[in-house]
């Protein structure tokens, strides 16, 4: 539960699991790290029935995720990004209340590089870093090895695939086979084998 609300997991790594991680990066940009502190403050201070459901809900948000095997886990915990998300926005506007942002355009400026910079540091590592680094986890390529087989198998009597490949469902799902004519022949094994 309390790995939930690590600094590393939120702000730095994200998830263990490669499969729902992007390298790099955590749940939340570490730019707003400042704001989250300012709206947990505020919601606080406040500690209306309003202010109360947002806290319980962050709180209560990783309660499912931890009794899993993989916790913390990015995709289990999803609930927890609109709590975070709530107090973010809580804290920017708190901030442009206390100090007038209006009168003061510079630090605006500075806010805007600072998410700029988070942002394409993000898209670097999501869109360069993620398929090279995690590349098999992520089951990149899956369709393009699918269609390959597809155009393969004319020329061959049997295919073989190695116990590596994420699963037969991928062939299912990018060869279009119908799930009727699947569902009648299949021969499954232990629940959660694939």
């Amino acid at each position: 539960y309390i790995s939930h609300f690590n600094p590393s997991f939120l702000l730095f790594t994200g998830d263990d699991s490669k499969f729902y991680k992007t390298p790099g990066s955590g749940l939340i940009f570490l730019t707003f790290l400042p704001f989250l502190i300012i709206g947990i403050m505020h919601l606080v201070k406040k500690a209306d029935s309003g202010a109360k459901i947002i806290l319980i809900w962050l709180f209560l948000s990783p309660v499912a995720s931890s009794v899993t095997r993989l916790s913390a886990s990015a995709n289990r915990a999803f609930i927890m990004l609109i709590p975070f998300t709530i107090l973010i926005s809580l804290g920017i506007g708190e901030f442009y209340d206390r100090y007038r942002i209006n009168k003061k355009k510079w630090i605006v400026t500075v806010i805007c590089l600072f998410l700029l910079f988070d942002f394409s540091y993000y898209l670097d590592n999501y869109y360069v870093h993620l398929s090279a680094k995690y590349g098999k986890d992520i089951q990149y390529q899956t369709k393009e090895t699918v269609l390959a087989i597809n155009r393969l198998r004319p020329a061959y009597n049997q295919i073989w695939i190695t116990p590596k490949f994420p699963g037969y469902i991928h062939l299912l799902f990018h060869l279009r086979f119908p799930p009727e004519k699947y569902q009648v022949q299949a021969n499954l094994g232990e629940l959660d084998e694939f």
